[in-house]
């Protein structure tokens, strides 16, 4: 039972890392627009044509929060277990 619980604040966390990343590329882009400089979102960083992939900066951004805060609960949980 704690392998799941474990893994329910883990995948939490990245859900709401992703989320709380979104919204913050969100306003970060709003914000430029409005200074009629280039959206995050319309930078390529990764553009493969062949495989059809195409991911900007925004979507690296949002990606590697997630991530972060996945990593941050999973280190606390063990902290917590090995105290």
């Amino acid at each position: 039972m704690k392998n799941f619980s474990s893994a329910l604040a883990i995948g939490g966390a990245a859900f709401g890392g992703f989320v709380a990343g979104a919204l913050l590329l969100t306003l970060l882009d709003l914000y430029l627009a409005g200074h009629s400089i280039e959206p995050l979102g319309n930078r390529p960083l990764l553009d493969v044509d062949a495989f059809g992939i195409r991911l900007s900066v925004a979507d690296s951004l949002a990606f590697g929060l997630a991530v972060i805060a996945a990593m941050t609960i999973g280190i606390a949980i063990r902290w917590g277990r090995s105290r």
